[in-house]
């Protein structure tokens, strides 16, 4: 008697847990609202990796001079498609739980602007803007049609920035710039920003990227002990010497550094800034670039025979 009683109180329970993992399901995959109707919707369903995808809303997109008209998110434009895809790799990688350093909280970030601007031969730089409501992060892509005597064609990673950083890495006052180089910071580990920029290439770039470049001691990455932040102060750029802004650089294998500093020699770049102790961050990244996309010397100075770049990552 007390045993068949058990079981009706166990199948009971499992009914119950069963009819709410349903709920909590349907619940889970709503849409989310879409109330314009010029923006793309997105579910925010984690995929296999576990990252959340970017919801759309492209309704704050403004006209800037620089990164040109505002434009919809359009799923058939595979530039836009790669664009959110190697965003979501960057934001995977700064968000790794042992050492995360994304500075957006990247699970309530959306995409709240495209920009395309028209360059020559038919190249455009596309330009995503990724909020939280508090940090706005830009991507910019370009895609080449041709350049200079031969054509070449495909999207390349041109940077990742702050928008606050826009004109390159560097802060916009003085006030800014001591901030981050006042003392009570976290330590830096590099084995941590090694690592973190070697992620963020990967997922972002593919892991060909790392063919014909230099080993280096941390996961691929030479990592600075300080760096020269630059600032802006009554309209001119001022230097500020801190161990709190650090860089880490892939370097290339297979040409000759004609100087040191060579940026020729540079195939991508991540600048780092310290958090204050009370930070969840470990570190924030703040600033990456890919200089030359990769391209072997002779392929980009239009070498003998060379009528068609290859698209190289």
């Amino acid at each position: 008697m007390k045993t068949a009683r058990n079981r009706l109180v166990f199948i009971g329970v499992v009914g119950v847990v069963f009819f709410c993992a349903i709920l909590f399901s349907r619940e889970f995959r709503r849409p989310i609202s879409n109330p314009n109707p010029l923006q793309t919707t997105t579910k925010t369903v984690p995929n296999a990796t576990g990252t959340i995808p970017f919801a759309i809303d492209v309704s704050k997109g403004e006209m800037d001079k620089f990164f040109g008209p505002p434009v919809a998110f359009d799923p058939n434009d595979p530039t836009m498609l790669l664009m959110r895809q190697m965003m979501l790799g960057l934001a995977k990688a700064m968000d790794n739980p042992k050492h995360p350093c994304n500075p957006l909280i990247t699970t309530n970030s959306q995409i709240v602007g495209m920009n395309i601007k028209p360059l020559s031969h038919g190249d455009k730089r596309y330009t995503m803007w990724v909020s939280d409501g508090k940090t706005t992060c830009g991507m910019e892509l370009v895609h080449f049609e041709g350049v200079g005597g031969y054509t070449l064609k495909g999207d390349f990673f041109q940077r990742f920035y702050l928008r606050d950083m826009v004109g390159g890495f560097g802060y916009n006052s003085k006030a800014e710039a001591d901030e981050v180089a006042q003392p009570d910071k976290k330590r830096f580990w590099k084995q941590d920003i090694g690592e973190t920029a070697h992620d963020m290439v990967a997922n972002a770039l593919g892991q060909d990227f790392f063919n014909n470049t230099l080993p280096q001691e941390y996961s691929g990455f030479s990592v600075a002990d300080a760096l020269n932040a630059l600032y802006i102060d009554d309209r001119h750029t001022h230097n500020i010497f801190t161990k709190n802004v650090v860089d880490a650089n892939l370097l290339r294998s297979d040409m000759p550094q004609m100087y040191p500093g060579d940026l020729a020699n540079y195939k991508f770049g991540v600048y780092v800034q310290a958090e204050a102790s009370t930070s969840s961050l470990a570190f924030k990244v703040v600033y990456a670039q890919a200089y030359n996309n990769g391209f072997p010397p002779p392929k980009m100075n239009g070498g003998s025979g060379q009528n068609n770049a290859v698209r190289l990552r």
